[in-house]
């Protein structure tokens, strides 16, 4: 459905270097990485705030630059930053201001969305608290029967519950038909609902896959009293040495970690096991185990 080839281009001090990747029709999409690492830069070109510099961006196996901003309506972009805390309309008027414009005439949505986010219609926006008026916004993207939908850092300060809600609400639109994209400066909170992601960092792709099948997360075993030799035959050379022991990776089950370090004699009591971000994984960071 999507596909960025060899784009390049210099936006808010942000480099992006041959940028090439593709979204599948119907993929729940993460394109994740650090502040400044061209997230928002590449989307920014899919709705035409920026342009590649050089590359170009394919949309339904067509130049975007080429397709007239009225046949992609269907693209819809959900920033970060709320715009509709501003609005002293309420939500019930503000669903049905964008009914009207796209000529949608099934009210039940608007019932069905609003009960499941826990949101009052006849609240006026500019009431409401972020979390509300973040999901009115999410809800008035989906509203125009989307085929792509763009979401920057949609998590960002709600609730534990509501992020449930969220990625829940998210799923089932992709179960119609829609294509879901994350822009998420961590991975794991998408980890379990994404199937496909591309890790940005500094302007360039450091890592790109599938997830259609579950993964584990390597984790950071630290043995404090083994024998590391034999630990070592099996696990690899040591990522990490402390004054204590020394860190391995590790990324199969934990029953066959324990028989593992049954064989090499290691006490359990000092053993700790932590899960390692992708992050500190892709850029082979084991500060903190030194």
């Amino acid at each position: 459905m999507l596909e960025y080839i060899d784009v390049c281009g210099y936006y808010n001090n942000v480099t992006l270097k041959d940028i090439s990747f593709h979204i599948q029709e119907g993929d729940f999409f993460v394109i994740f990485g650090p502040d400044d690492s061209g997230k928002t830069e590449l989307m920014e070109m899919l709705i035409g705030i920026r342009k590649p510099a050089n590359g170009k961006i394919l949309y339904k196996e067509q130049e975007l630059l080429r397709i007239p901003s009225k046949e992609r309506q269907n693209i819809r972009f959900v920033p970060d930053d709320i715009i509709l805390r501003g609005n002293k309309t309420t939500a019930q008027k503000y669903f049905e201001q964008i009914m009207k414009a796209y000529k949608i005439t099934d009210n039940e949505k608007i019932k069905d969305y609003a009960e499941f986010f826990g949101i009052d219609l006849t609240e006026k926006l500019n009431y409401m608290t972020y979390e509300c008026n973040k999901f009115t916004a999410i809800i008035g993207a989906v509203l125009t029967n989307p085929n792509l939908l763009i979401l920057d850092e949609p998590s960002n300060f709600l609730t534990k519950q509501g992020i449930k809600k969220l990625y829940a609400f998210l799923k089932d639109i992709q179960k119609s038909g829609v294509t879901i994209v994350i822009l998420a400066e961590h991975f794991e909170e998408a980890a379990q609902h994404c199937n496909s992601y591309v890790y940005l960092k500094e302007g360039h792709i450091e890592a790109a896959n599938r997830t259609d099948e579950r993964f584990e997360l390597h984790k950071a075993v630290n043995v404090f009293n083994a024998n590391h030799e034999k630990l070592q035959e099996i696990l690899g050379e040591p990522v990490a040495v402390s004054d204590r022991g020394k860190t391995y990776l590790y990324c199969e089950s934990m029953g066959n970690l324990l028989e593992i370090l049954s064989k090499c004699d290691a006490e359990y009591k000092e053993l700790l096991i932590e899960r390692m971000s992708m992050e500190e994984f892709w850029d082979k960071d084991y500060s903190r185990w030194e």
